[in-house]
């Protein structure tokens, strides 16, 4: 018997962007939970906004980087930092005046969530 198990959405999904803040959907959000907080980091070639979960583990690879914290809701986690938002914005080509969402993924080696800025969920 040669059984291929499917992945689940766990690490493939979406942030959603408003104007102050990101939306993180539960799936994402949870990976986060237990981290004393997050880095955030641009890849400009790549277009891609990357959010590091820093633990007690890796605390000490990053120096005196600026450490975001998420608000976790039941259902989603929200960073609320319009630093953030007008960076992010700053990689995308096409702005849009509205609230819009991002595929991401969850690089579970590294512990980050890698944002894809040049795909756009459709609703």
């Amino acid at each position: 018997m040669n059984i291929e198990w499917i992945k689940s959405e766990k690490y493939n999904s979406s942030i959603t962007v408003y104007q102050n803040n990101i939306t993180f959907r539960q799936n994402i959000a949870k990976q986060f939970q237990d981290a004393l907080g997050i880095a955030i980091g641009i890849d400009k070639e790549e277009k891609l906004l990357i959010f590091k979960k820093i633990t007690e583990a890796n605390k000490k690879t990053l120096n005196q980087v600026e450490l975001y914290q998420l608000d976790f809701k039941p259902s989603y986690a929200r960073l609320n930092s319009k630093k953030v938002v007008e960076l992010l914005n700053s990689l995308v080509v096409e702005k849009e005046n509205k609230n819009c969402r991002y595929k991401a993924s969850w690089d579970e080696e590294k512990e980050m969530l890698l944002v894809y800025t040049k795909e756009k969920c459709d609703e």
